[in-house]
């Protein structure tokens, strides 16, 4: 029986062994061919289509995550550079937009713009098409030298200026019996405010405003001056609701396109009764090859909530710096002799405080041995301007929200709930603060006041850092901290930043502060590879639809916050996404 036992024990293990090798042969093959297959010709005459139906990541993405399914993705870096190596392309004629699969950030749509206004000086044509479009991809648009919409009442454009919408939750919590206390340090320091009381506060309404007030005039200024449309006659067509759902004679009438076409009459009109040749932004990015140089500029990007451990993503909250994993880059950078510079790429609002001091003192650090800058992205907020206020140089986009350097925490007490359910919980301990901030019961005055003081000394610590950094008095600081958030041309006024300038911006800025010629471009953290992305291939999305709903994500998001951060002050803006 033995003998039996020991042989069937072989044969499973033989089996199992078999079977893995058989599956390890399928993969490589199955990549090889993928891979393999369909390489990228550019042809003559080729007309570059601003089409990317996908999203852009900030960060690098492997090369294989198109094939293991999913949204296509490309890196905001690949999609400008593609636009500025089309330029000096010979087999690129121009370019043209496809207004209606083009919808990205207003901070992406800034960049973008950049780069095709560089195309431009190349002397290549760039035009521009849409059925249907509002603020952002009309402004992506607005570089084109011709834009055209389809002669029917059915297509329309949508100008309008920016909201905000947020859900004051205290009534609703109360019936539940959950009570939160919510403890700023820095008056307009508003994150979580919503959930403890039952309306805005003055000084929160008053720091949105001006942020929208910002972006509204970014805005207008810009279709002004791309459009040659005076900005009075804007303003009162805006305010009267006749920029809402224009029809395209009404657009064309107003100066806001050129002309009525639809998509083939204008394929048609570009080619001259020959076949147009035509290739998308993505498949000629990755027709681009990378180029190794001796010599390196470093991006290290840091994109998501700052934790104190290991980088990653999860569905709630998204990408995730975790400040080990980051610093673990930054000393791989400052110990390779071939990079010349640093950029560090920011989308962030924030997160832990401490995760965010370590990170900047590891950056301070970095800084003795090479240049550092800062480009700031979408958001660069709290504890995401913390890690960027020592930086050689910062670039801002005009649409970038920054600031916010304030603290807050948030504590959560569901003794009511516990009541209503008829749960009572017995406490036992030694001395008086061993359940410090329990959630069971109110928090104490005692309690309170130790966790203000520590939160006192963090915002001095953030504060001393913006001062030192940055040059500013320390009279003057309350002005522009204390919690308020600002665009990045507000920033630049306000000397959180240096200049308006995208991601190219900066690396053009650390080229030629740095003497360096011929460079390749190093990205941190290093893409997912093929055994990362396996070991996700088979989670199931069972909660798709709860994911998908925004209202139900910001409960659970808010409670993935409190059970990391509850009792613990953070550097942290959470900040909706203006339409």
């Amino acid at each position: 029986m033995r003998k039996r036992s020991i042989l069937k024990s072989f044969l499973l293990i033989f089996a199992g062994m078999i079977i893995g090798i058989i599956l390890f042969i399928s993969l490589i093959t199955f990549i090889f061919i993928n891979f393999s297959k369909n390489p990228v010709i550019v042809k003559n005459n080729s007309w570059l289509i601003l089409n990317f139906t996908g999203q852009i990541s900030e960060k690098p993405l492997s090369n294989i995550s198109s094939l293991l399914g999913g949204q296509k993705r490309i890196e905001l870096i690949k999609y400008i550079n593609s636009i500025e190596n089309a330029a000096t392309d010979n087999k690129i004629s121009g370019i043209i937009i496809n207004g209606d699969i083009s919808f990205y950030t207003s901070v992406h749509v800034k960049e973008i713009r950049n780069s095709l206004e560089k195309f431009k000086k190349s002397g290549k044509k760039i035009n521009a098409w849409f059925s249907t479009a509002n603020n952002n991809n009309y402004s992506l648009c607005l570089s084109a030298d011709n834009i055209y919409m389809p002669d029917t009442d059915s297509a329309s454009l949508t100008i309008k200026g920016y909201s905000l919408s947020i859900p004051y939750c205290k009534k609703g919590l109360d019936k539940l019996g959950l009570e939160f206390n919510v403890i700023h340090i820095g008056n307009y320091k508003g994150a979580g405010e919503n959930y403890a009381r039952d309306n805005m506060s003055e000084e929160l309404r008053e720091s949105y405003l001006s942020l929208l007030n910002s972006f509204y005039n970014q805005n207008i200024n810009e279709i002004s001056n791309a459009r040659n449309i005076k900005i009075n006659k804007l303003q009162k067509m805006m305010k009267s609701g006749k920029t809402i759902f224009m029809t395209p004679n009404a657009a064309e009438k107003a100066g806001f396109i050129d002309g009525k076409k639809n998509y083939q009459e204008l394929i048609k009109s570009l080619s001259y009764n020959s076949s147009l040749n035509t290739i998308s932004i993505y498949d000629y990015a990755l027709s681009l090859r990378k180029k190794e140089k001796i010599d390196k500029i470093a991006i290290l990007y840091a994109e998501g909530l700052i934790t104190n451990y290991y980088s990653g993503n999860n569905k709630l909250s998204g990408d995730i710096i975790g400040a080990k994993t980051f610093i673990q880059d930054i000393n791989k950078i400052k110990e390779d002799k071939n990079v010349k510079a640093v950029i560090i790429r920011v989308n962030s609002s924030g997160g832990s405080a401490l995760a965010s001091e370590l990170i900047l003192q590891a950056l301070q650090d970095l800084k003795k041995k090479k240049p550092v800058y800062v480009s700031l992205g979408p958001i660069a907020a709290s504890g995401g301007y913390y890690i960027s206020c020592g930086a050689d140089r910062i670039f801002t986009s005009p649409y970038t929200v920054t600031g916010s350097i304030g603290v807050v925490s948030l504590l959560l007490n569901h003794k009511n709930l516990n009541e209503k359910l008829g749960i009572n919980f017995e406490t036992i301990k030694k001395h008086k603060y061993d359940d410090f901030l329990s959630p069971t019961r109110k928090p104490s005055d005692d309690e309170i006041n130790i966790l203000r003081k520590s939160m006192k000394n963090i915002y001095n610590e953030f504060t001393g850092h913006v001062i030192k950094e940055r040059k500013i008095e320390k009279k003057e600081i309350s002005k522009i901290a204390e919690g308020r958030v600002w665009t990045g041309v507000q920033a630049v006024k306000n000397n959180l930043a240096d200049e308006i300038g995208g991601l190219l911006d900066a690396l053009n800025y650390a080229v030629t502060k740095n003497n360096i010629e011929n460079y390749s471009i190093d990205s941190y953290p290093a893409a997912p590879n093929i055994f990362d992305k396996l070991s996700n291939i088979n989670q199931i999305n069972f909660y798709l639809d709860i994911y998908n709903d925004e209202n139900i994500k910001r409960l659970l998001n808010l409670y993935l916050f409190y059970s990391k951060n509850g009792t613990s002050p953070c550097l942290v803006l959470p900040f909706y996404q203006l339409p």
